[in-house]
């Protein structure tokens, strides 16, 4: 439990930790987005416009419960319902891509297969989450309160212990947290067996930066397991504390009427109070953290490689943006840090024979 009189330090420190985050996770956006990743761009939309939606709640209900912005609140808490969801969804898309490249099955799709592939992905990485959010937004669950308010915090969706909220929000969550996993665990596979053929081929390992075995696809695969494991931990501290604070039990859906009885009313908790519980405090603070943490994370590994330090000499050098993206784009064939597609798709000689001998060719 955190003591009172180091709330102002904690929450001063997440706005600013939260703020810079959702700056600094966009700044490989346009690379990953040139070399069409969609997964990849799709987590650092989800988490960098979720830092920022936390960092403006953290400010604006810094020592203050007054609900002087209600739509606000609506569309906020709706949103970070759709940023939760979207970790394992889009973990799922990052984990999918890593298996075809791995695997090289990327490179023996159609044009027609890879945009099938592309489709996907965007229905897991938009398509589930904004379907959560609608499920929130029309109230399918019974509450009878629009949404709470937490100083300190902000705005959060409010629900009961419903039972249908289990199986339409949280059980897809641990579906697609274990797709995503078997995933992850077959593209770990797939590089080995090409890490091992590389290592009998050579006298040692190749990690060419144009191909499947290098550093950007490890950081990649580390990338995709720290969002499983994550989203799966929260899912199941939520689960656990919800069927553990309500004495009642589970709650069953009776009708719409009830459904949306007194919908407006509004719960406000001041930050003692809620801090006063060990459970509401730590699922509080794990909710708005884990957005930090993985955009931090996808910085450090995509935005300090040695490529991106080139970029930014680039940018801080030519004196205009314009010129930057010029230069850019000149240089993207022989860019270091290539989208996780184009290792698969460029400079197969290295991994043409370790192909053929997965063919038994």
């Amino acid at each position: 439990m955190i003591a009172a009189s180091s709330n102002f330090d904690i929450d001063t420190l997440f706005f600013g930790l939260s703020l810079s985050a959702s700056v600094l996770v966009f700044i490989p956006f346009y690379w990953h987005f040139k070399t069409r990743n969609t997964g990849t761009c799709l987590f650092m939309a989800w988490t960098g416009l979720a830092c920022l939606v936390l960092s403006i709640n953290s400010i604006l209900w810094n020592n203050s419960t007054s609900n002087f912005a209600p739509l606000w609140c609506d569309i906020s808490a709706k949103f970070l319902v759709g940023a939760n969801s979207a970790i394992s969804s889009v973990s799922l898309c990052i984990n999918l891509r890593l298996w075809l490249v791995a695997s090289d099955r990327v490179r023996t799709l159609e044009v027609y297969a890879k945009r099938g592939v592309v489709v996907i992905e965007l229905l897991l990485g938009l398509g589930v989450p904004v379907t959560e959010m609608i499920f929130r937004k029309l109230h399918f669950f019974r509450s009878y309160r629009r949404f709470d308010i937490y100083e300190g915090f902000g705005c959060i969706a409010a629900s009961d212990n419903v039972l249908l909220m289990y199986l339409l929000l949280l059980a897809p969550q641990f579906l697609l947290g274990i797709a995503s996993t078997t995933f992850n665990v077959l593209a770990l596979i797939a590089y080995h067996r090409m890490y091992k053929y590389m290592l009998d081929t050579q006298h040692s390992p190749t990690f060419h930066r144009q191909t499947t075995l290098s550093v950007s696809f490890l950081w990649f695969l580390t990338l995709g397991i720290i969002s499983i494991l994550c989203s799966i931990s929260y899912a199941v501290f939520v689960v656990y504390f919800n069927a553990t604070a309500s004495a009642d039990g589970f709650v069953y859906w009776k009708s719409w009427k009830l459904t949306h009885l007194d919908i407006k009313a509004v719960n406000i908790y001041d930050e003692n109070e809620w801090r006063g519980d060990m459970m509401t405090e730590f699922l509080l603070e794990a909710n708005r953290w884990i957005f930090v943490g993985l955009a931090l994370l996808f910085f450090v590994f995509f935005g300090l490689t040695s490529e991106a330090r080139r970029r930014y000499k680039m940018l801080l050098g030519c004196g205009g943006r314009k010129k930057w993206m010029f230069e850019v784009e000149k240089t993207m064939p022989n860019a270091g840090d290539r989208g996780i597609v184009h290792y698969a798709n460029e400079d197969m000689e290295s991994a043409e024979g370790y192909v053929m001998a997965l063919v038994g060719g």
